[in-house]
């Protein structure tokens, strides 16, 4: 007789989320939007949206698309890889849980 071979719980809820590790370009997106959380250089855009690639601000407004149409045809990438972060507008801050 075999013996069922058993999975931890964290093993089962890995496989079941299909965990993977991040590729090149999406480590560096998401270190874009931890930096432009706080970043000053992001933040002082209050009420617009700011499109950021490699820790930089590439442009800020109001329209999506135009902005990161813009961006990348500034700085020469896909629209694919830019980070666009949405600031609150002054006197809006985020409430504890």
């Amino acid at each position: 007789m075999k013996h069922a071979r058993h999975t931890s719980t964290k093993q089962r809820r890995k496989a079941a989320v299909g965990f993977r590790k991040m590729t090149p370009t999406e480590r560096r997106m998401f270190d874009d939007i931890d930096w432009g959380r706080t970043a000053p250089e992001v933040q002082q855009y209050r009420g617009e949206l700011v499109a950021i690639r490699n820790t930089r601000v590439l442009g800020h407004g109001l329209d999506r698309k135009a902005l990161i149409k813009a961006a990348a045809a500034d700085d020469g990438c896909s629209p694919q890889e830019i980070v666009v972060i949405v600031v609150p507008p002054a006197g809006i801050v985020e409430t504890p849980h």
